[in-house]
């Protein structure tokens, strides 16, 4: 028995195809507009509701706050003062002048993302996705493991719920700062590995494995 092709251009012969083609298909799930089938409260104030097979660990366990202290700019190193910094944004710029250093300052990796400790409000912090040197007002963070991509990390201490929670825990009224032990034991809550593949967080939207800073007028 020979196949019936589709009727070709001006043709008045009617299409009868395979009939299984043309058999109705089940109605797709309505968007309720949560990826996860399931959330849950972690009773953590700023928070809200968490996929309930994610995990609420504290800053400290997955990052470390780097204190590596210089007097020194090397060759390749950029220097990142709180004014080189956009607020809510991760934009920055780089000094281009020649740099003295009165104090010590703090030395950061590509992967570390910088957070401002002086009127955390603000919102002042980047990943700039490379090293150098930052003002003593930045903590430089760490993530203890690859799996924990540094965007994640960046995005998360920008979000509004964190901000609005860390400043309403400084000190000081005039020059009020954040503290590494009030940051260091929030809950935050932390996706699980994924099957195949990748890193904790890892595979995301808009993920990059460099860091989410971008230098005004300079690269991504």
């Amino acid at each position: 028995m020979t196949k019936q092709s589709p009727p070709m251009p001006n043709s008045k012969q009617p299409y009868q195809g395979n009939h299984k083609a043309t058999m109705r298909q089940p109605p797709a799930k309505a968007w309720t507009g949560q990826p996860y089938p399931a959330y849950k409260d972690f009773s953590v104030e700023w928070l809200g509701q968490v996929p309930e097979h994610w995990e609420m660990l504290r800053f400290k366990g997955i990052v470390a706050n780097v204190m590596d202290l210089t007097k020194k700019l090397q060759r390749d190193d950029i220097y990142l003062a709180l004014e080189h910094v956009e607020s809510w944004t991760g934009r920055f710029s780089v000094a281009k002048d020649d740099i003295d250093f009165d104090s010590q300052v703090k030395r950061f990796r590509a992967r570390d993302v910088l957070f401002g400790k002086l009127r955390p409000y603000l919102a002042k912090v980047v990943c700039p996705g490379r090293g150098g040197v930052c003002a003593g007002e930045f903590l430089v963070l760490r993530p203890r493991h690859t799996g924990l991509l540094p965007q994640y990390l960046e995005q998360l201490l920008r979000s509004k719920p964190v901000i609005l929670a860390i400043d309403a825990s400084t000190f000081g009224a005039k020059m009020p700062r954040a503290d590494w032990q009030f940051i260091g034991n929030m809950k935050i809550p932390q996706a699980p590995p994924p099957r195949r593949g990748g890193g904790l967080n890892s595979g995301g939207p808009g993920a990059r494995a460099d860091g989410g800073g971008r230098e005004v007028g300079g690269e991504k």
